[in-house]
C-alpha cells in the first residue's frame, strides 16, 4: 500500500486504524510520506519510520533548482528569476507541488503588476492553493462552466469515465 502526501489527508488520525492493521498481515507492506506534521508520528507509532529532516539541504537544493529551470522555460518570469526564487523557496515548506502551482499562477499573469501581486500574496499551503485555483474556476466565464460540470461529472460517476464519455458529457 503506498500513500504519498499523507499531510495532505485532512483526517489523517482516523485513518491510521485502518493501516495500522492492515500493516499486521504479512502479505501487506506500507509505505506513506508526509511533511511532518503532528498527528503523524502519532498515526504511525510502533511503526518503522525514517525521517527525512535530515535532508532539508538537499530537498531546498533541489527545490532551487527546479524554480530555475520552470522561470528559464517562461521567458516573461525571468526578469523576476531571483525574485521569484526567493519568494518560492521561503514558502514551499519542501513542497514541490505548492511550487508548482504558484508558478503556473506567475506563468498565466498577463502584467508585471500581476506577477508583483501574486508574489506579494503567495498562499500559505496546498489547501488555500486549491482554494485559489478553485476560486479562479468560479470567475472564468465559459472555462469555468466547463470545469464546474467535469468536476462533477467526475464526482458522481458510478465507473471512472474514458476522455471520449466525458466530452460528450459535458459539450
Amino acid at each position: 500500500l503506498v500513500i504519498d502526501a499523507l499531510d495532505e489527508c485532512k483526517d489523517c488520525a482516523t485513518w491510521s486504524t485502518s493501516w495500522n492493521a492492515s500493516t499486521k498481515r504479512e502479505d501487506c507492506r506500507l509505505f506513506a510520506t508526509s511533511r511532518p506534521l503532528p498527528d503523524i508520528p502519532t498515526a504511525f507509532s510502533g511503526l518503522p519510520t525514517i525521517d527525512l529532516n535530515d535532508m532539508d539541504d538537499e530537498t531546498q537544493h533541489d527545490m532551487k533548482l527546479h524554480v530555475e529551470k520552470e522561470v528559464f522555460k517562461r521567458p516573461k518570469l525571468l526578469p523576476y528569476r531571483d525574485e521569484i526564487v526567493l519568494s518560492l523557496l521561503q514558502k514551499a515548506d519542501g513542497m514541490f507541488r505548492w511550487v508548482q502551482c504558484q508558478l503556473d499562477r506567475l506563468s498565466s499573469c498577463r502584467t508585471n503588476h500581476d506577477i508583483n501581486k501574486v508574489l506579494d500574496t503567495l498562499p500559505n499551503g496546498l489547501y488555500e492553493t486549491y482554494d485559489r485555483i478553485l476560486s479562479d474556476v468560479n470567475e472564468k466565464e465559459f472555462d469555468g462552466w466547463i470545469a464546474k460540470n467535469t468536476l462533477l461529472w467526475l464526482i458522481g460517476a458510478l465507473r471512472p469515465l474514458s476522455l471520449r464519455l466525458l466530452v460528450e458529457a459535458v459539450t
